[in-house]
């Protein structure tokens, strides 16, 4: 990813459904679906169309 402005972090139920259904309204995605072990989080980004990024992520921690 390159630099940004800010980074806006949005927690949502399920990272993969919220990536399904943005990615169909047609929002590029940066990162696919990925597993952060080390931050116990599942996540996946795009940009805003300020070029901020924007990260979606789901605790997976058990």
């Amino acid at each position: 990813m390159s630099s940004s402005q800010c980074i806006l972090q949005f927690e949502v139920d399920e990272v993969d459904h919220t990536f399904d259904m943005l990615r169909n309204k047609g929002i590029h995605f940066i990162t696919h679906p990925t597993d952060i072990t080390e931050w116990g989080s599942r996540v996946a980004h795009f940009r805003d169309p300020d070029g901020n990024v924007i990260e979606l992520y789901q605790s997976i921690r058990k």
